[in-house]
């Protein structure tokens, strides 16, 4: 973008010729840039969902495990009544 500004300002043009050319490239990249937010902020939240359902999944494996060792305990502790 600055390549075509510099060009632009190099270029013999009539004034309101080169003023509208920038107004047009400035328009141009405005653009772009809200394309770019618009990108970023879809990968973003893209991510977050992701990052959410991680989070899900890993909580729901804890759960998982702690019931899994809740059973072991149980069962140790059933084993040593018995043998006791």
């Amino acid at each position: 973008m600055l390549g075509v500004g510099l060009g632009m300002l190099i270029a013999r043009k009539k004034g309101t010729e080169l003023q509208k050319s920038i107004l047009e490239s400035i328009d141009g990249l405005g653009r772009e840039v809200i394309d770019f937010k618009e990108k970023i902020q879809t990968i973003t939240n893209s991510f977050r969902e992701k990052a959410s359902s991680v989070k899900d999944n890993v909580g729901e494996k804890v759960d998982h495990v702690k019931e899994g060792i809740n059973d072991v305990k149980t069962t140790a502790d059933h084993l040593k009544s018995i043998f006791s």
